[in-house]
């Protein structure tokens, strides 16, 4: 049995969602000035919990808990969801005044308090770490344009240069394809003289058969190298 007098109330099941301004919508206008104080508790929803919306309210006359119980007990609320809420009215557990809810995060102010050592004490890096990681970020660096110009060479990726740069580029082709060519014509012309035999060289090559180190048949291709079978072989030394 609750004594009579008592005038606080607590309001549960609110969505968890609510504000207090909505809440106040619904009660401000006929009980604006017939409660001492109103504390609102607002709730919270994730995909694991969900905490309900509350509220507490002492009324100056004890007389009035039931009108106010009438219009606000039973009232359902609908979220975005299109969740239901049912609202019941109840007396506080408490007839006290609730404290202010303070909670405070435990890491506040620590920065100030507590001096961070590891930003107060120098930084130090091992030096040949932060050489290799300099070269490895040059090396990427030029693996990644040398695979954008090898591109652009076969004709892809031409979107992003602008004129200049086609024209560049269609500069470094003329002049690749020119010396592609000079180089072929160059050992072509190698090819051809390593396998002629100038006049120069074709009488040089007679004038010793003339003293019989070979035999002219030799040279033309026909014939055997000597016409008597015992003739002794001469050897140049």
């Amino acid at each position: 049995m609750r004594a009579i007098g008592e005038n606080q109330l607590v309001i549960r099941h609110l969505p968890p969602s609510l504000s207090q301004n909505d809440l106040l919508a619904l009660f401000h206008d006929h009980f604006n000035d017939r409660y001492n104080w109103f504390c609102f508790r607002p709730g919270r929803s994730s995909s694991k919990h969900q905490r309900y919306s509350r509220a507490y309210e002492e009324l100056k006359n004890p007389a009035v808990v039931f009108e106010f119980a009438e219009l606000l007990n039973g009232h359902v609320f609908v979220n975005e969801k299109g969740a239901q809420f049912k609202v019941t009215v109840e007396y506080a557990p408490s007839q006290c005044v609730p404290k202010p809810c303070s909670r405070k995060d435990s890491r506040e102010g620590t920065i100030f308090k507590v001096p961070n050592k590891n930003l107060t004490s120098p930084i130090t890096c091992d030096p040949r770490k932060q050489y290799y990681q300099q070269e490895s970020a040059k090396l990427r660096q030029q693996i990644q344009m040398s695979q954008n110009s090898n591109r652009h060479l076969m004709g892809d990726s031409l979107s992003s240069l602008t004129l200049k740069e086609l024209k560049q580029l269609e500069n470094r082709l003329e002049q690749g394809i020119t010396r592609i060519r000079s180089k072929k014509i160059a050992e072509m012309d190698r090819f051809q003289r390593a396998n002629t035999v100038t006049g120069q060289e074709l009488n040089a090559i007679h004038a010793l058969a003339s003293r019989n180190f070979f035999s002219p048949a030799i040279i033309e291709g026909g014939g055997t190298a000597y016409s008597h079978p015992d003739k002794k072989i001469l050897h140049l030394g």
